[in-house]
């Protein structure tokens, strides 16, 4: 096993050490103990761990889900939680932050191994993932072409630049929002069934392409191809 970088967020310093101990035996690196959320945003930024044990309850101002969201957010850092609470709102305020793993105190040392693993494979694909999400998006966004990616509910995913500068919008105002917003779409006669229909059973590199005139909000005709 890789020797792998550890946060411990836990402000009962006993708890922390044994930790501490479970990780360093498990063959991980602790890079640091931080007791509030303030700090372990800081720690965070300064030590780049792989990952990050996170309590719920925290002294001070932010408690640990207030810190994980933010971590997560600006670090990408996969962040299990640990906590004695274990009520509905706790975990529903918790998921809310898309954690990596959730362990209740008492913490079990084979569940403690077994769910750091599976958040840092997990953490891996991620990052797989958006590394090649963003090499597809700057491959698109160097096509003279105006491109508009979908979900299967005809939700805006993706803008190219070229896109944005054909309709004189920007990425940001659109994404994760339906087409209608952009587009009146009641002209799409020419699909043999509604748009929302084909996205649902979309498969990839079909044989199918329409070549649509779409009206946007502003009431400028613009030609498209579309394949589906």
């Amino acid at each position: 096993m890789l020797n792998r970088n550890v946060l411990i967020v836990e402000d009962e310093s006993i708890i922390a050490e044994s930790l501490k101990r479970r990780l360093s035996k498990f063959g991980y690196e602790v890079v640091g103990i931080a007791m509030t959320g303030e700090e372990a945003i800081e720690m965070a930024a300064e030590k780049h761990p792989d990952l990050i044990l996170m309590d719920i309850q925290l002294r001070g101002k932010m408690d640990g889900v207030e810190a994980a969201n933010h971590i997560y957010s600006t670090f990408k850092i996969p962040v299990i939680f640990i906590t004695a609470h274990t009520d509905s709102t706790t975990i529903e305020r918790a998921k809310v932050t898309e954690p990596f793993g959730y362990l209740p105190k008492p913490i079990k040392a084979t569940e403690l191994q077994t769910t750091i693993e599976v958040a840092l494979f997990k953490s891996q694909q991620e990052q797989k993932r958006r590394n090649h999400t963003q090499l597809l998006e700057i491959a698109l966004s160097s096509l003279r072409h105006a491109v508009i990616a979908l979900d299967k509910h005809a939700k805006i995913l993706f803008l190219n630049s070229f896109a944005e500068e054909t309709l004189s919008i920007t990425q940001s105002t659109f994404i994760d929002h339906h087409l209608s917003e952009l587009f009146l779409i009641n002209n799409l006669s020419c699909l043999e069934e509604p748009l929302e229909n084909i996205l649902e059973k979309f498969q990839p590199l079909t044989d199918k392409q329409y070549h649509l005139k779409l009206t946007t909000k502003n009431a400028s005709s613009l030609s498209f191809s579309a394949q589906v």
